[in-house]
């Protein structure tokens, strides 16, 4: 997942037709922090101090971001796939509805960030801090997350459809109406979490902690148990769970299950 192919921009450049930022632009961005509807493709903005900046409806795409600090900074609506937000802090950004399709934000922070109905697809974000943002309506279809950390966070109808979320968070985080189908749920932890109504049909939940966690009419249709924690658990009204996949899970005495399911006790 970490090696990304970019063969449409090795086909731009060799055409001789790559696009440069707007230098009055990102003069304008270094001298006012503010810069709505600015063209700023593939601009250089390594490590720069870009906090409380306004950026709304800016194209950055392409742009070199790694380690930037954007904190508190409005993206609301902007344009950043297949930037470079590595390390980068993009911590309590308002980017509703941002396009980060294709992005690389490795061990980037999201805390607390406003993620509500932006397009992560494809994107990279192993390591990334996500606790507490709002990703409601995001789609994080085939994303990398692998050991990212959402707890707390708020993404109710989140697209995480063949993500990798191997090893990853989701302490107390909701995630009702969520579409996880697909998705490598391996090791992850979502200790309390509310996940009503959540699709999971041939998810990987192999060693998936769900002690506490809120399952109520969630969808298990073809999911992989393995392992599976579900103590405490609440699986009132799931569907498609079955008593061989019950087999690969545990529980306890505060499991909840649908009438004639058992799961045997964790130890």
């Amino acid at each position: 997942m970490k090696i990304r192919a970019r063969l449409t921009l090795l086909l731009v450049a060799a055409a001789g037709a790559v696009h440069a930022a707007d230098p009055n632009d990102l003069n304008r961005l270094r001298e006012t922090l503010a810069c709505e509807e600015c063209d700023l493709r593939r601009a250089d903005l390594k490590h720069a101090d870009l906090a409380g900046a306004r950026l709304a409806g800016a194209s950055l795409s392409d742009a070199e971001l790694k380690e930037a600090v954007l904190k508190n900074a409005d993206l609301t609506g902007a344009d950043l796939r297949r930037a470079e937000l590595g390390k980068a802090d993009l911590s309590g950004i308002r980017a509703g509805r941002a396009i980060l399709l294709g992005a690389d934000a490795e061990k980037a922070s999201f805390a607390a960030a406003d993620l509500t109905g932006a397009k992560l697809a494809d994107s990279e974000l192993e390591h990334a801090d996500l606790t507490g943002a709002r990703l409601d309506d995001a789609d994080l279809r085939r994303a990398d997350l692998e050991r990212s950390k959402f707890d707390g966070a708020e993404a109710a109808g989140a697209d995480f459809r063949q993500a990798d979320l191997e090893r990853a968070s989701f302490r107390g985080a909701r995630l009702d109406g969520s579409d996880l189908r697909r998705a490598r749920l391996s090791r992850t932890l979502m200790t309390d979490a509310r996940l009503r109504d959540v699709k999971l049909k041939g998810a990987v939940l192999s060693r998936t902690d769900f002690t506490g966690a809120d399952l109520t009419g969630a969808d298990f249709d073809g999911a992989h148990f393995r392992r599976t924690i579900l103590a405490g658990a609440d699986l009132t009204g799931a569907e498609d769970l079955t008593a061989k996949q019950l087999q690969s899970a545990c529980g306890d005495a505060g499991t909840k299950l649908p009438d004639g399911l058992t799961v045997r006790p964790c130890r």
